[in-house]
């Protein structure tokens, strides 16, 4: 089959990290633009979270969450604001941040001061079931921070 040609899985390879490398230079340089694309790709670069291991930690670095905060922010923005000895990352998974948001669970968290992820998009149930994962990966950050 073509897709498993090895020249096919070549070109793919390329054209992914070329195309995650630009991503991550425009997150860089020019948040307001990168907002934008991930408004309307978001959802995708979500998927591959869950389905591309290799690029796993790229697509998280890539990602943003609405927060408790009520901005959209990337897990290195939220990692570096943990609250002093908190070692777990917050969130709640559901059909719509506005839901969320009125969550009895996030009163415990909003009275300790604890920045919580809304995850609102519906491969957000597939990704974060690798939370073991997510929470290794967070260490990583802030440990390269």
């Amino acid at each position: 089959m073509l897709q498993n040609n090895p020249q096919v899985v070549a070109i793919r390879k390329a054209i992914s990290g070329r195309v995650l490398s630009e991503l991550e230079s425009l997150a860089e340089k020019d948040a307001e633009k990168y907002e934008k694309v991930w408004e309307a790709f978001g959802p995708v670069l979500k998927e591959g979270i869950y389905e591309d291991f290799e690029k796993r930690e790229q697509l998280l670095a890539l990602a943003r969450f609405d927060t408790t905060t009520g901005k959209a922010r990337s897990l290195k923005q939220y990692v570096a604001g943990l609250k002093e000895n908190q070692t777990e990352i917050y969130y709640l998974v559901g059909e719509s941040a506005d839901r969320l948001k009125s969550n009895p669970k996030l009163e415990a968290a909003r009275a300790r001061g604890i920045e919580v992820l809304l995850l609102s998009d519906p491969v957000d149930a597939f990704w974060t079931s690798a939370a073991a994962r997510l929470r290794r990966q967070a260490a990583q950050i802030v440990e390269q921070g």
